[in-house]
């Protein structure tokens, strides 16, 4: 049989802001952190998203 790898559980945080144009658009920045432990590196993800509501 092969190598098992377990299962890890992690967490993180993603805080973000938004800028809203009018009430129908508006920008969403944040990030994700992921914080390292003993199984996992850290890791940081820039987010971006455009946010259109009808």
């Amino acid at each position: 049989m092969g190598d098992e790898v377990g299962r890890t559980r992690t967490l993180g945080f993603a805080p973000a802001i938004e800028y809203s144009w009018t009430p129908h658009i508006g920008l969403l920045l944040g990030v994700q952190v992921i914080p390292a432990t003993h199984r996992v590196p850290s890791s940081i993800t820039p987010a971006i998203a455009l946010n259109c509501v009808h």
